[in-house]
């Protein structure tokens, strides 16, 4: 009978295991049709029940090569930073931009055609795809000094992901989950709460998502939406500190919403009553007498 090879790296034990159960493999065959019985029913019942105990232990789990390593920080409002173990990482434009769209992205795997179009759009399948392996490439080797043998970046079943066992954090996941407590204190009428929220998301917000790079259409669409969440965070704030008395934070609030969108007459007519509750009637009618860009339109 011939034997299967064995991995060079297996420990002497399981070597040996191994090898006694295939030399008992060979016995048995020559035995079979001669079988004493008795006794060595017995033997053969014994070693039966301890290999199948054996084969109902969990195989032992291959070490997770991102065990131990640094966190990932990600900053993607206003300037793009990288940074792990308070070492900034710089990997090359191509390969930044596709670790940004798989940080952007990182709830499921993301399909390789949906890279390629993204980035590389009518080139040719073979080349794109070797653009594709090059920039990923490029992207392991920049983080190689910070977290050895971590992969990064996986590709399994023809998509992409952040290693799931890599740990990450990231600045707009921070801001929406702040903002998720905001409005939970908000609603449950622990106003203190919900403004401290909303402040601490505020102060995430340093600019613009991915402000180095302007023109990539699936950062412009996604700038827009995460502009849109951090106005209304703004709006929320400025409630939270008007309903608290403190109009003159609340005013400053709305005044940062209606520099964004100065066409929100429910911001507007807000902003109006802080300055009256201030005493400063003045402002009041002069927000009063302003037209938004849509009115005067």
């Amino acid at each position: 009978m011939e034997r299967a090879p064995l991995e060079a790296d297996v420990d002497p034990p399981t070597v040996a295991a191994v090898t006694v159960c295939q030399a008992c493999e060979e016995l048995l065959a020559r035995v079979e049709t001669a079988w004493p019985g008795g006794d060595a029913d017995a033997a053969l019942r014994r070693l039966r029940s301890r290999v199948e105990a054996l084969l109902a232990r969990p195989l032992p789990q291959a070490p997770d090569p991102c065990a131990g390593a640094p966190a990932l920080e990600v900053r993607c409002l206003g300037p793009t930073r990288l940074r792990a173990g308070g070492v900034e990482i710089t990997p090359p434009r191509r390969s930044r931009l596709v670790l940004q769209y798989l940080v952007a992205h990182r709830r499921r795997p993301v399909p390789r055609d949906v890279l390629i179009e993204t980035f590389w759009p009518g080139s040719a399948p073979p080349a794109a795809r070797n653009c594709l392996n090059v920039a990923v490439t490029l992207l392991r080797r920049a983080f190689r000094p910070t977290h050895g043998d971590c992969p990064i970046v996986v590709f399994r079943d023809e998509a992409y992901r952040l290693d799931p066992g890599l740990r990450v954090w990231v600045d707009r996941e921070e801001l929406a989950r702040l903002v998720r407590e905001g409005d939970e204190r908000r609603r449950a009428g622990d106003l203190s709460g919900a403004a401290r929220a909303y402040r601490a998301a505020d102060e995430l917000y340093a600019g613009p998502l991915f402000e180095d790079e302007p023109y990539e259409d699936w950062i412009v669409a996604a700038r827009r939406e995460a502009e849109g969440e951090h106005v209304d965070l703004l709006a929320h704030l400025g409630d939270c500190l008007a309903a608290l008395g403190d109009h003159e934070a609340g005013a400053a609030a709305y005044r940062r919403v209606l520099a964004v969108e100065p066409f929100r007459e429910d911001v507007r007519r807000l902003l109006e009553a802080s300055y009256a509750a201030l005493g400063r009637p003045e402002l009041a009618r002069r927000h009063a007498t302003r037209k938004s860009p849509v009115m005067a339109a």
